[in-house]
């Protein structure tokens, strides 16, 4: 009898300790969880802008920790620090960046995961400031283990442009912090069982699909992709690195399309630190 019920306990203990596992909940209140943008309106009828505001923003987030720091590509340009609600106005937040400098953002918040951030921008084709509303889904995830949090600013430090020159190893490292966050984002969307698959601001190199992975060259990546690298020449010495790791690994298909692209991420990032231990 002690012995059923310690196996019960070591099975109960492995599956209750499941590190990529990922659940989700309805945050309750404003500025917690993640802020996806999924569309863009306006109050001027035909405006011209709004098409590009919409391409813009769709897919770009925010995401609010329960230690007030937060990780963002809202604006465009990846950053992280820590937020604070104002005290007379719990519709503004203060986003200190980890750059020094600070800005808010004036949202309201549904409590049934709808939230609407509310935008003013002066466009010189256009005269005086236009408002906007920047509708996105607010969900809060919750991981197993960290490493598996797609938004954490441990998976998306590749999303800062290099400010010197980068050697082979730093252009390695760059690349398989990339990878962490393709692991990361395959993996919730495998646990959450999602059934389509959201490219919108990804900014990646890669494309996935049911076929597996595919590693594009220099002249496809998205202009977005290119910008965080020094020098075209390191990009395109970035790509050598990544097809050569690329080329080792082993294509193993299975019928779960995340699963199978986990994989091989997996043995892509393996190559390239096994380049970095051997010096390659």
């Amino acid at each position: 009898m002690k012995i059923q019920h310690l196996f019960f306990f070591l099975i109960f203990g492995f599956l209750s300790c499941d590190k990529t596992k990922v659940t989700v909940d309805i945050p309750e209140k404003n500025y917690e969880g993640v802020w996806i943008v999924r569309s863009v309106t306006g109050k001027v009828k035909d405006d011209p802008a709004l098409v590009s505001m919409d391409k813009f923003y769709k897919g770009r987030w925010i995401k609010y920790n329960n230690d007030s720091s937060y990780t963002t590509n809202i604006n465009g340009q990846y950053d992280y620090g820590k937020y604070k609600v104002k005290a007379d106005d719990p519709k503004v937040v203060f986003l200190n960046s980890f750059r020094g400098d600070t800005y808010n953002i004036n949202a309201v918040y549904d409590n049934a995961g709808r939230g609407t951030i509310n935008h003013r921008i002066s466009i010189p084709e256009m005269t005086g400031t236009q408002e906007y509303e920047i509708l996105c889904t607010v969900k809060d995830f919750n991981y197993g283990d960290p490493a598996y949090d797609t938004y954490s600013a441990e998976n998306n430090y590749w999303r800062l442009p290099a400010e010197s020159s980068e050697n082979d190893s730093l252009l390695t490292k760059r690349l398989i912090n990339h990878i962490d966050f393709w692991i990361a984002y395959l993996n919730t969307a495998d646990k959450l069982e999602l059934s389509s698959f959201e490219y919108s601001n990804l900014n990646t190199c890669f494309i996935f699909s049911n076929y597996g992975v595919q590693a594009l060259k220099y002249e496809k990546w998205e202009n977005s992709f290119k910008s965080l690298f020094y020098t075209r020449e390191e990009a395109e010495r970035a790509f050598k690195l990544l097809s050569k790791a690329f080329y080792k690994c082993t294509f193993e298909k299975n019928e779960n399309a995340y699963t199978q692209g986990i994989n091989l991420f997996t043995q892509i990032k393996y190559q390239l630190n096994q380049a970095i231990k051997s010096g390659e």
